[in-house]
């Protein structure tokens, strides 16, 4: 039998290969987030930042939740999409956190900034990969 043993031979996965493109069961269809721990972190670590860490946490959890339960569809993209939504939303966070309203607003800090640039950036590049398997 050397013609099946020629076709399996070529047409055999390797299981270094099977390794990579191996999912865990969950991970078709819920929220993943290859940044997560970067971001909360050392974001948590380097700016000590409450109110940018847990307004990550929380968005990351109810992307988390809504892709579970089908609200929203799973897309690598949705990670980006957390972290540039905690940038914009932090300070306003932080604001009505210490006065009570929307005044005295801080920007983002640098560190936080790009954390979540590359978060978005990874997510980008995870979604550019997965468009070309």
């Amino acid at each position: 039998m050397p013609l099946l043993d020629e076709a399996l031979h070529h047409n055999a996965i390797s299981p270094l290969r099977m390794m990579n493109n191996y999912k865990s069961p969950d991970e078709g269809n819920s929220y993943n987030d290859d940044a997560f721990g970067l971001v909360f972190l050392t974001g948590g670590v380097l700016t000590q930042d409450f109110d940018f860490i847990g307004t990550f946490a929380a968005f990351s959890a109810l992307a988390a939740i809504a892709t579970k339960l089908g609200v929203v569809e799973k897309d690598e993209r949705l990670p980006a999409g957390v972290a540039l939504l905690t940038l914009v939303v932090t300070p306003v966070v932080a604001s009505l956190r210490v006065t009570g309203k929307l005044e005295n607003m801080a920007p983002p800090m640098v560190i936080e900034v790009g954390l979540c640039t590359v978060s978005a950036i990874w997510a980008f590049v995870n979604y550019s990969q997965g468009e070309k398997s």
